[in-house]
């Protein structure tokens, strides 16, 4: 976990792939989202590839967090051809 931290901390963003997980849709599990945190704490930019889930659990702490929606286009990650 402290490793992980430590990366997070050396990123420049950090890119969550929230796909369709068991039929939750675009679904951030639990070691995910304290990765989220993390990057929040480091104020680091927090990048979504699909839109955020509705899981009332954390919806008001993604709400917080000023999230990066890309869906579904990783573009602006591609290099320059």
């Amino acid at each position: 976990m402290k490793k992980h931290m430590e990366l997070i901390r050396q990123a420049d963003a950090v890119l969550i792939a929230n796909y369709t997980k068991g039929g939750a849709v675009n679904y951030i599990g639990g070691n995910t989202y304290l990765e989220m945190g993390i990057a929040h704490f480091f104020e680091k930019p927090i990048y979504l590839l699909n839109p955020a889930p509705d899981q009332a659990y954390i919806n008001d702490e993604l709400q917080s967090m000023d999230l990066i929606v890309l869906n579904g286009d990783l573009g602006p990650f591609r290099s320059p051809s």
